[in-house]
């Protein structure tokens, strides 16, 4: 069916960890990232232990996936969530930062 090459490469373990980072993503760019937005969240404390919470619980996922022994996950898989996971906080640390800076009104610069 697949050559030896591909055979070697195709790992089905690797392909569903894709697949659950992938529906992670989704969710968390379509649910999170717009909350972000329309509440206009400032950083503080709260928000951004609360934007940590779910990459940590997905980057913990993956560690507990690769010390299964049926389950063939290797470093890289691990790292490569890890990866996602930071760009992910990133980009959210960017939005509350950027909902930071618009968040003070000055009365006297608006008159």
């Amino acid at each position: 069916m697949f050559n030896r090459e591909i055979a070697f490469r195709w790992n089905a373990h690797a392909a569903i960890l894709g697949v659950v980072v992938l529906v992670y993503l989704v969710v968390y760019a379509g649910v999170v990232i717009p909350l972000l937005v329309k509440f206009h969240v400032i950083m503080s404390f709260m928000s951004i232990s609360l934007l940590i919470f779910p990459v940590l619980l997905l980057i913990l996922i993956t560690i507990a996936l690769t010390k299964m022994p049926w389950i063939k996950l290797t470093s890289f898989h691990v790292w490569q969530t890890v990866i996602i996971g930071i760009m992910i906080l990133g980009f959210s640390l960017y939005e509350i930062g950027s909902n930071h800076s618009q968040q003070f009104f000055d009365y006297d610069r608006w008159v």
